[in-house]
């Protein structure tokens, strides 16, 4: 699943394409990618897209839709287009005359604003991911947008030190569960608590404050847009993973019995907090 760092690069290389463009004419190809509390996306016609962003793992379209066709969305503060990419979602603009693929579950018609018209698909071969159109309002009601925590990058040690505090499971659990921290999966908590010297499977509340400290200040380097690169003109960003617990570009220790990039050490797969790590 796309996690924090590649959702961000996701954003930087959509950003250029998109943003002031204007939506026309939506379909969903597919009524399950859908989020069932979503604005019906045919709304959205006529609404500029004001921003590109993030938050935690989900795409954020920022929309400002005092132009919009449906003139009583013209009043709405705070719309946004949020894209789950979950396990295989992809966002990419293509021109007018291409049809949809075979796994497009999304389609908006785009106007730059030079006048040119083009299309916004978001295709997913698992369709597992989920688009919505929401105010402020809608968002409140989604439980996973509402509980998301704090982001990591803007994170004290201290406020990491507090949410740690009173939580039994085990380090990689707490650092995976997105109530806790918003964007970090299974790559970053492995490459986090490498860094620090931490085993994944100790239990959080069992650290002390300046090894909960020594978890947190890896976070920054480990879940930084800077740790993947990206082309910044593709329509799909294409990573290059480039953490020091990788034992290839872009394929997780995890994946294979290998010496350990940073001690040599013989590493071999296990499963911590049903997922992926290694020993």
């Amino acid at each position: 699943m796309p996690e924090l760092p590649e959702v961000e690069t996701v954003a930087r290389t959509l950003r250029p394409q998109v943003q002031d463009c204007r939506l026309g004419a939506a379909q969903v190809l597919r009524s399950s990618s859908l989020h069932p509390l979503s604005l019906p996306l045919e709304r959205l016609a006529g609404a500029r897209v004001a921003a590109v962003g993030r938050r935690g793992k989900l795409l954020l379209l920022d929309l400002d839709p005092s132009a919009a066709v449906d003139t009583a969305l013209r009043a709405a503060t705070g719309l946004r287009l949020a894209i789950h990419l979950r396990m295989t979602g992809r966002v990419r603009t293509v021109e007018a005359a291409c049809p949809p693929g075979p796994y497009t579950r999304c389609v908006f018609a785009l106007r730059t604003p030079v006048g040119e018209a083009r299309q916004l698909f978001f295709d997913d071969v698992r369709a597992f991911g989920l688009v919505l159109a929401a105010t402020p309002d809608i968002l409140a009601r989604w439980s996973f947008w509402r509980d998301l925590g704090p982001e990591p990058l803007d994170l004290k040690a201290a406020d990491f030190a507090a949410l740690l505090r009173g939580r039994g499971s085990a380090l990689k659990a707490v650092l995976l569960d997105q109530k806790v921290l918003a964007g970090v999966g299974n790559i970053y908590a492995d490459e986090s608590l490498f860094a620090a010297g931490l085993d994944p499977r100790r239990k959080a509340d069992t650290l002390r404050t300046a090894f909960k400290t020594c978890c947190c200040a890896p976070l920054p380097s480990a879940a930084a847009p800077s740790a993947i690169t990206a082309t910044p003109t593709a329509t799909w960003a294409r990573f290059r993973i480039a953490l020091p617990f990788m034992v290839g570009a872009g394929r997780p220790a995890c994946a294979v019995v290998a010496p350990c990039k940073s001690c040599a050490w013989p590493v071999a797969p296990r499963s911590v907090a049903r997922t992926a790590s290694v020993e």
